[in-house]
């Protein structure tokens, strides 16, 4: 599956605004609290299925959640010290979630 039109929206906190600050962009990606947004993803997420990158922008800004491009957090991923069995379940989740835009 390609990413290069994908965007990852990671928190800066565990468990939305009520729990820790995490240390790093890292630290949540290993934790697996991100959402991955390609173009149809935003549409149908936000606007009444009418979104547009502005309103991720914003969503994002919000919820205290950084936009990383799929270079940057693959970059991240790549490097992250975990079994293969941990990075094929990163893979899935993120692939179920690209998949869940093309549902309609």
């Amino acid at each position: 599956m390609q990413y290069e039109n994908v965007l990852f929206a990671i928190p800066r906190f565990t468990h939305g605004l009520v729990g820790r600050k995490y240390k790093s962009l890292r630290e949540a990606i290993e934790d697996g609290f991100y959402d991955a947004y390609t173009e149809e993803r935003i549409k149908l997420a936000f606007n009444f299925e009418n979104g547009t990158l502005a309103d991720l922008k914003r969503f994002c800004k919000e919820n205290k959640k950084t936009i990383l491009s799929s270079d940057k957090f693959f970059n991240i991923f790549d490097n992250m010290n975990i079994s293969a069995d941990e990075r094929q379940k990163h893979i899935d989740y993120i692939e179920g979630m690209i998949r869940l835009s093309y549902r309609r």
